[in-house]
């Protein structure tokens, strides 16, 4: 086969034109290389810029949290402290009110009026108080003296400690009444 001019000429220019797409070919794709790193890059930027800002918006939020949190804890202990406070109010007065109906006791009315006439017989009672009192504390706590012993273990006392201070001993299981003192 003899080659013509004419087809060397096409011969050469088809390869030249192979030439140049073999490098545009290859010019894109290093292009496209290029490209593709830049983008990766402006990818993973991205991402970091948003995974900042998920981690800025969560401490935001749990502050924010945390303190409305601490508002409503602050707010419930308050009411919850007001309405215990009523309560003991309630029960406080409850327990006056049964106090108040001992005192019309018969018996408590007879003791008090024994009490009174033999106050009335003494020249001088706070001088009577003030000793019967200092021999009281200085009683150690492991005796009772015979004044005490009529004091503490006469009729009435004998039935309010059983009516008041171990009744509710036994019913709640501590001492509501540490003790119950009458005076005239």
């Amino acid at each position: 086969m003899a080659i013509t001019y004419s087809n060397h000429c096409n011969l050469h220019s088809m390869l030249y034109l192979q030439i140049i797409s073999w490098y545009s070919i290859l010019g894109e794709s290093v292009k496209n290389k290029k490209m593709r790193a830049t983008m990766g890059k402006k990818l993973l930027v991205g991402f970091i810029v948003v995974v900042l800002l998920m981690v800025v918006l969560a401490a935001y939020l749990t502050e924010v949290s945390q303190h409305s949190l601490q508002q409503a804890v602050g707010t419930n202990s308050i009411m919850l402290a007001g309405e215990m406070l009523e309560r003991i109010n309630y029960a406080v007065y409850n327990k006056i009110e049964e106090l108040q109906l001992h005192l019309k006791d018969a018996l408590l009315q007879k003791t008090m009026r024994h009490s009174n006439r033999e106050f009335e017989n003494l020249d001088n009672i706070q001088a009577y108080v003030n000793q019967k009192d200092q021999e009281w504390v200085q009683t150690p706590k492991d005796q009772i003296t015979p004044f005490m012993q009529v004091l503490i273990h006469n009729e009435l006392s004998n039935r309010l400690r059983r009516e008041l201070v171990e009744f509710y001993n036994n019913k709640y299981g501590y001492k509501l009444f540490g003790e119950i003192i009458v005076t005239n």
